[in-house]
């Protein structure tokens, strides 16, 4: 995939904030795309995975085993991922120790996120009350609070907060035509769309590569392409992956992971956008007031 700037102006860095309202520098670490930074669960020490496109905070029922934890249990509650819906316990109360402090998180979901070595997926309200930035080219992030940077300053790509999730949703161009995406970090491919969606734009070809996917409950089959142009702010992207499910399958793209019998309402989300987009870029989000802006990272030559 290639890219080329259609603003010259978007290589502005924002990384000039007050310092008294920014936390150091988090290192990442990118794992088949999905961000993985450490933390501590109850003082054992773990790393955490991030998912913007998840409504909830998820504890890996691996890690409970593994270090023999015990946390309150006040429930179960449904879950909706992408690919089905499963019943899952409720905790609260759950120690986790992240940029230099340590917090109590509440109605954590227990769910299965594969090795015990990944024992928590962080979702959209842990970042919620503050402005988030991702410098996904020198894997790290870090959190700057609103009154150290007014972001509606600089923000350059249409961005709106899904009401009744929190979940953030950008307008993206595919090959001209606009869309609104769920911004994914937990997505470790291109773009995902509704098939329903990739019919109207002409993607159903029976050339396209079809294959499994796993999601959080079940699992179903994609079929995939490249597009010609993807529009991400103020630049254009080229040759884009772009994945929807088969005939035959179902997909739900509302949200990510989010408790079920909810009412949402909002923008129409008719898809995910993942880190074969965001690989490239800086960043900078205020989920809450609906302001995001998208850099590269300063030029050292």
């Amino acid at each position: 995939m290639t890219f080329r700037k259609i603003l010259c102006s978007a290589l502005l860095t924002l990384s000039t904030a007050v310092n008294a309202g920014v936390t150091p520098w988090l290192d990442f670490q990118l794992e088949n795309g999905h961000i993985a930074f450490p933390v501590t669960i109850a003082n054992q020490p773990t790393y955490a995975i991030l998912d913007s496109g998840s409504q909830i905070h998820a504890i890996n029922q691996a890690f409970v085993a593994k270090n023999e934890l015990e946390f309150s249990r006040v429930g179960k509650v449904r879950i909706q991922g992408v690919f089905g819906e499963a019943r899952r316990d409720k905790l609260s109360n759950v120690p986790v120790g992240i940029f230099g402090s340590t917090m109590e998180l509440d109605g954590v979901i227990e769910m299965s996120l594969g090795h015990h070595s990944r024992g928590l997926l962080l979702g959209a309200p842990l970042f919620y009350g503050n402005i988030m930035q991702i410098d996904y080219p020198n894997n790290q992030l870090r959190l700057i609070t609103r009154d150290s940077m007014d972001l509606a300053d600089f923000k350059n790509i249409p961005m709106v907060d899904q009401r009744g999730t929190g979940m953030p949703l950008v307008e993206v161009a595919l090959n001209g035509r606009k869309v609104w995406l769920v911004l994914d970090t937990g997505n470790s491919g291109g773009i995902i769309i509704e098939r329903t969606l990739a019919e109207s734009f002409d993607f159903v070809d029976a050339k396209n590569e079809v294959s499994g996917a796993a999601g959080a409950t079940r699992e179903s089959r994609i079929e995939s392409l490249r597009i010609k142009e993807v529009v991400f702010g103020p630049y254009t992207l080229e040759n884009v992956l772009v994945s929807f499910n088969a005939q035959g399958s179902g997909i739900n793209l509302k949200n990510q992971f989010t408790v079920t019998g909810s009412r949402v309402k909002g923008k129409r989300v008719v898809g995910l956008i993942g880190y074969d987009v965001l690989k490239h870029f800086i960043l900078t989000m205020d989920y809450g007031r609906g302001h995001m802006h998208v850099g590269l990272p300063e030029d050292k030559g």
